[in-house]
């Protein structure tokens, strides 16, 4: 039983062999708050239908991020997305929650939308403070 749990966790981080990878089209991108560059933050698209799944990616130390469709292939494929953008402090004490440090309406779906058409966009989220 315990062989079986580890192989279909093994599958699943993966990626199920031979399943279809969509048409990804190159998106990255600048996040600011306020004009100043984010370093460290998530930048997350999910399907605007639900339908698919989520592409991700970290800021870097110039706040400029690269969309990832998964560990092995970058890009997103075309469509609606929304958009979310969080900052987590990191916390020293693992019972406490991190603390966020972007403003709270980036991290609700519906905020930032956006409509992925081609491949090589800039897309940069230009964030304010309350």
């Amino acid at each position: 039983m315990v062989r079986s749990i580890a192989i279909l966790l093994c599958l699943f981080l993966m990626g199920c062999p031979g399943a279809q990878v969509p048409d990804l089209q190159d998106v990255g991108g600048t996040v600011t708050l306020d004009g100043t560059p984010v370093e460290g933050a998530t930048v997350m698209f999910t399907p605007l239908n639900g339908e698919g799944r989520s592409c991700m990616a970290r800021t870097d130390a110039d706040g400029k991020y690269v969309l990832r469709f998964s560990s092995k292939y970058a890009g997103v494929p075309k469509g609606e997305f929304n958009v979310t953008v969080s900052k987590i402090l990191p916390s020293d004490n693992p019972a406490a929650d991190g603390k966020e440090l972007l403003p709270r309406q980036y991290q609700k779906s519906g905020t930032i939308v956006m409509n992925i058409t081609e491949a090589n966009q800039d897309l940069n989220l230009e964030l304010v403070s309350n």
